[in-house]
C-alpha cells in the first residue's frame, strides 16, 4: 500500500513539472522579444547548393547566419522546375525560383514568407522581383530579396538578405499611439522641445544585424515611427519596443554631405550663435529671370543652384533616360512636395539655426548653407535623392549600407562635375571655403590624405557608432573603388586598367537600379557591381575583369577591419593551387579535383572545383587567375587497367601460350567464372580464375597465341551476376591491352 502512494506521489510530480514546462515554453514562445537560433552553414548546405544549382555556381555566404545572400552561375542560369502557369509571368517564375531556394536564403516557408513589393523591367528586357520577408504577416525591417528574371523567365541571379529562425509573438502591448508618443518623447529630448509631426507608423519584426552589420540573435516587434518638422529640417526614425516603449534603434532621415567633428564649447573658449531671419521666401523659380548676388551676403548661391540642379536633370536624362531624381520629373516625395518639383534651399543659415555649414537632402528637397552650392556638393545631395528612390525603402542610412549611400552621392557628385566640366578631380568638395571649413571634404583618389580608410582593411576604417556608424568616413571604401575602376592604377597588389568614367557610372547605376536592396553591405555591392558589368558587357570581358579587380583592391569581398577575420592578400601573384592531382601522375580511380581560385579547363572544356574525373584518358587541365594572369597547368592520366604481360614476341610455336592477369580498378564484376568471358583481339580466351583485393578485380586468362600477327590487340571483358532476383550485366574493355611485335 505504501508502495502504491509514493507512485502515485510521483506519477502527480511528473505531471506539474510537465505543466510546468509547458507554460514555460509558451511563455517564452510569445515573449516580444525573441532570439534566432540560426546556425552557420554547413558543408552539407553548400554540398546540395551545388548539387542542384550547379557545380559552377557562385554564391555568397553571410557571415552572421551563415546562409547565402547571392546566387549566380558563371554562364548559365539558375535551374529551376518552371510551372506551366509562370511560363508567361516574371513574378510566378521568380515565386517558384524562390520556393526550391529559399532554405538557402534562411527561409523556411517562402509562401508564408515573402511578400512581393515590386515587379520591375529594365531596359535590357529584365524583370527585377522585389520581396520583402514577412513573420506572421508582420514586415521584417531590412529583409528584402531581388529576383532577377530574364525575358525567356529564366533567373540569371538572386540576392537578398533575411532574418532566419525567429519567434516571436507579433501582438504590441504597446498600441500605435503610445508608440508614437514615445518617439516624441524621444525627438523633443533629442531637438530641446522643437515640435513635430508624425508623418508614418509602421509595425515591424526588427533585428540590429540588418542595420549594423554584425551578429545579432534577438528579434523584436518594434514600430517604427516617423518624425518630421518640415520647416527646421528635422526627419528621424524611431524604432520603438513594442512590447514595453523603449527605443531599440534610430534612423536619420537627413543624409548630410559633410563629416564633422563636433567639439564641446561648454568651457566658454568657443559659443554658438542663433540666427532667424524669419521668412524665407522663393529665390529663383522655373523661367524667372537672374536673380543676381544676395543682398545680405553677396554671393550668388540661388543662381548658382538652379543651373546646377539643370545640369544634373540634364546628366540623367542624357546618360540613364531618367526624369529626375525620382523618375518622375524631380525629387519631390509627393507628400510634402510634388513629385515633379526639385525645391532647394540655399542660405539656409537665414531661415533658423542649423548646424552649418553643412547641405543635406531631407528627403523631398536639398539644403545648403552658404558657400556650399558647389557642384560636386550639389550633385551630391541631389545624389542622395537618386539612392532614396531607387532602392525601395531607401538604401539604410547607417553602417556599411550608410556608407554605400555617402559612396554614391560622391559618385554623383563627381559625375555632375565631369558632365558640366568636362573632367572632375575625384574630390568631394575642394571648391569649399566657408566659415572655417575649407576642402576638400574627401579624397577618392587617395583617401588616406584625408585619414580617410581606401580600403576594408585600412586602419582608418571607423567601427564605431558616431556618424550613424561611420557612413561618411567609410564611404570612401567605395568612391576609391570608383576611382581605380574609372581611372585605373596599382592598388594593394593588384595592377587595375580603367575602364573609363562612362562605364564606371552605368555600372554602378545599373548596380544602384537594379541589384541593390535597403540593407545592402559592402560584400553584396561587390556581387551587385560584378553582376552589372556582366550584365552591360558580359561576363569574362575585359571592362569586368578590370571591375573586379578595382573591387577586390578595396576588399569589398572581405570581412572588413571590424569583422575580426584575418585579411586575404588580394590580386596575388601566387598561382593557382590545385589539389586531387599531381602533374606528370597516373591514376588507376576516380580523382577529385579542386583549386583555390580562378577559372580551369580541362582539355580545353570548362571545369569546376569540386568536379570528379572518372574516365580513363590523358588530361591537361589549366586553371587561370584572370585578375593576375597567372596559371597553374597540370598533366595527368586515368588508366583503371593494367596487365602483367602487356608485350610478348611473335611466335609460330605450338608452346606460344601464356597466362596473363588483368586488373580492373574499381569494377564491380562477378566473382564466378562461368559468368565472365573474355575475348582479346576478338578471339574467345579462357578465364582460369577471378579474386578481388581492396576494389580491384583481377582476372587471369589463358590463351595461346600462336601465328598472331604483330600489333595491339583489345580486351574486352563481358560480365553478370545475380542481385536479388535480377541480374545486372556489363562490360569492360581496355584498348592496346597487349601487344605483340
Amino acid at each position: 500500500m505504501r508502495k502504491i502512494r509514493l507512485l502515485a506521489i510521483v506519477f502527480v510530480l511528473l505531471i506539474l513539472i510537465g505543466g510546468f514546462l509547458y507554460l514555460y515554453s509558451r511563455i517564452n514562445s510569445t515573449a516580444i522579444l525573441g532570439t534566432s537560433t540560426s546556425k552557420n552553414a554547413n558543408k552539407n548546405d553548400l554540398d546540395s547548393l551545388k548539387e542542384k544549382a550547379g557545380q559552377d555556381a557562385q554564391y555568397s555566404v553571410d557571415r552572421n547566419t551563415g546562409k547565402i545572400t547571392f546566387l549566380s552561375r558563371k554562364t548559365e542560369a539558375l535551374p529551376f522546375r518552371l510551372e506551366k502557369m509562370a511560363k508567361s509571368d516574371p513574378s510566378a517564375a521568380a515565386g517558384q525560383f524562390m520556393k526550391e531556394y529559399g532554405e538557402y536564403f534562411g527561409l523556411e516557408n517562402s509562401d508564408k514568407e515573402l511578400k512581393l513589393l515590386e515587379k520591375k523591367k529594365d531596359n535590357m528586357g529584365m524583370n527585377h522581383v522585389l520581396y520583402n520577408q514577412v513573420y506572421r504577416d508582420v514586415p521584417v525591417f531590412g529583409a528584402q530579396a531581388l529576383v532577377h528574371v530574364k525575358k525567356d523567365l529564366s533567373v540569371s541571379s538572386a540576392n537578398g538578405k533575411f532574418v532566419p529562425d525567429i519567434s516571436l509573438d507579433t501582438d504590441p502591448n504597446l498600441s500605435q499611439k503610445d508608440a508614437e508618443g514615445k518617439a516624441g518623447e524621444f525627438w523633443k529630448k533629442q531637438f530641446d522641445g522643437a515640435e513635430y509631426e508624425v508623418k508614418k507608423t509602421i509595425l515591424y519584426v526588427f533585428n540590429k544585424s540588418l542595420a549594423e552589420n554584425k551578429k545579432d540573435e534577438k528579434n523584436y516587434l518594434t514600430w517604427q515611427v516617423e518624425l518630421l518638422n518640415k520647416n527646421q529640417k528635422k526627419h528621424e526614425f524611431y524604432f520603438i519596443n513594442a512590447e514595453n516603449g523603449e527605443l531599440i534603434f534610430q534612423i536619420t532621415g537627413i543624409k548630410n554631405a559633410i563629416h564633422r567633428h563636433v567639439y564641446d564649447c561648454s568651457t566658454g573658449i568657443c559659443y554658438l550663435d542663433y540666427l532667424y531671419l524669419g521668412y524665407y521666401g522663393m529665390g529663383r523659380s522655373e523661367g524667372q529671370a537672374v536673380r543676381g548676388a544676395n543682398p545680405i551676403y553677396g554671393g550668388t548661391d540661388v543662381d548658382d543652384l538652379y543651373d546646377v540642379t539643370s545640369s544634373m536633370h540634364d546628366y540623367l536624362s542624357s546618360k540613364f533616360s531618367r526624369n529626375g531624381g525620382n523618375n518622375l520629373g524631380g525629387i519631390g516625395d509627393g507628400v510634402y512636395s510634388a513629385t515633379a518639383n526639385t525645391d532647394s534651399f540655399s542660405y539656409i543659415d537665414t531661415m533658423y539655426w542649423t548646424d552649418c555649414p553643412n547641405a543635406f537632402f531631407s528627403g523631398y528637397d536639398i539644403n545648403f548653407c552658404k558657400g556650399l552650392v558647389v557642384t560636386d556638393v550639389v550633385g551630391h545631395e541631389y545624389g542622395h535623392g537618386i539612392v532614396s528612390f531607387s532602392v525601395p525603402g531607401d538604401l539604410t542610412y547607417y553602417g556599411q549600407s550608410g556608407a554605400l549611400n555617402e559612396g554614391f552621392a560622391d559618385m554623383f557628385g563627381e559625375a555632375l562635375e565631369n558632365y558640366r566640366d568636362g573632367n572632375n578631380d575625384w574630390l568631394a568638395g575642394a571648391d569649399v571655403n566657408v566659415g572655417g571649413l575649407v576642402g576638400p571634404l574627401r579624397n577618392l583618389q587617395d583617401p588616406t590624405v584625408l585619414s580617410d580608410p581606401d580600403r576594408f582593411f585600412s586602419p582608418n576604417y571607423y567601427c564605431g557608432s558616431s556618424d550613424y556608424a561611420g557612413v561618411h568616413t567609410n564611404s570612401t571604401v567605395m568612391g576609391h573603388a570608383a576611382y581605380l575602376m574609372a581611372m585605373g592604377g596599382t592598388f594593394n597588389g593588384c595592377a587595375i586598367s580603367g575602364i573609363g568614367k562612362d562605364k564606371e557610372e552605368r555600372i554602378f547605376y545599373r548596380a544602384l537600379t537594379t541589384y541593390f536592396t535597403s540593407n545592402m553591405d559592402f560584400n553584396g555591392a561587390y556581387n551587385a557591381f560584378n553582376q552589372a558589368c556582366n550584365d552591360l558587357y558580359g561576363s569574362g570581358s575585359s571592362e569586368c575583369l578590370e571591375t573586379k579587380k578595382a573591387l577586390q583592391s578595396v576588399e569589398m569581398d572581405q570581412g572588413g577591419l571590424c569583422s575580426g577575420e584575418a585579411r586575404v592578400q588580394p590580386c596575388s601573384p601566387t598561382p593557382p593551387e590545385v589539389s586531387g592531382v599531381t602533374d606528370g601522375a597516373t591514376y588507376n580511380t576516380s580523382v577529385t579535383i579542386t583549386f583555390n581560385k580562378g577559372e580551369a579547363t580541362l582539355n580545353g572544356a570548362s571545369f569546376s572545383s569540386g568536379s570528379v574525373v572518372s574516365e580513363e584518358g590523358s588530361y591537361t587541365l589549366t586553371v587561370t587567375d584572370t585578375i593576375n594572369s597567372i596559371s597553374t597547368t597540370v598533366n595527368f592520366s586515368i588508366s583503371k587497367f593494367s596487365t602483367n604481360t602487356p608485350t610478348l614476341p611473335r611466335s609460330v610455336s605450338k608452346k606460344a601460350k601464356r597466362t596473363i592477369n588483368a586488373t580492373f580498378h574499381e569494377r564491380t564484376i562477378s566473382t564466378k567464372k562461368k559468368w565472365v568471358t573474355a575475348r582479346l583481339g576478338g578471339r574467345r580466351v579462357k578465364v582460369t580464375k577471378i579474386r578481388t583485393s581492396g576494389g580491384n578485380f583481377s582476372i587471369w586468362i589463358n590463351f595461346s597465341y600462336r601465328k598472331w600477327p604483330i600489333g595491339n590487340y583489345t580486351l574486352a571483358v563481358s560480365h553478370k551476376r545475380k542481385v536479388g532476383k535480377s541480374w545486372q550485366k556489363g562490360s569492360l574493355v581496355k584498348e592496346n591491352a597487349l601487344s605483340i611485335n
